[in-house]
């Protein structure tokens, strides 16, 4: 199994054993946080991206597992994004797009969007 490999077969940084969805998300995201410093208290929203093979289904265990570990680490999710939003062909496997936010961000992010490749509706009223 290939870590970090890109989305158009760029060489990852790890080459290992196939490994569990909760074992290879908890890979992910330790990666992602040695390059994004995130403290706890911090908030981001989550994206998971389909490469084209993987199924909806695996790509909400890998949400429910990043929402854990970063859970464990005081981060909480604001919003949560799983499909597949850029893919290639029928490529195996998924990323993980992690967004800090703050107020500007948080605003922005809960306007609605309209577009070709990314639609959303105002987010709800949130407590």
């Amino acid at each position: 199994m290939m870590v970090g490999m890109g989305l158009h077969g760029e060489p990852g940084v790890e080459t290992t054993t196939l490994k569990t969805a909760d074992e290879t998300c908890a890979l992910m995201i330790e990666r992602i946080l040695l390059d994004l410093p995130l403290r706890p208290g911090d908030q981001v929203n989550l994206l998971v991206n389909g490469y084209g093979s993987t199924t909806v289904m695996e790509l909400l265990i890998i949400a429910r597992s990043a929402c854990l570990k970063l859970g464990e680490r005081g981060i909480s999710v604001y919003e949560g994004l799983t499909g597949n939003y850029c893919t290639s062909q029928e490529m195996a496997g998924c990323s993980i797009t992690l967004i800090r936010l703050d107020d500007e961000s948080r605003s922005l992010w809960d306007d609605p969007a309209w577009s070709p490749g990314f639609s959303k509706m105002p987010a709800p009223l949130r407590g």
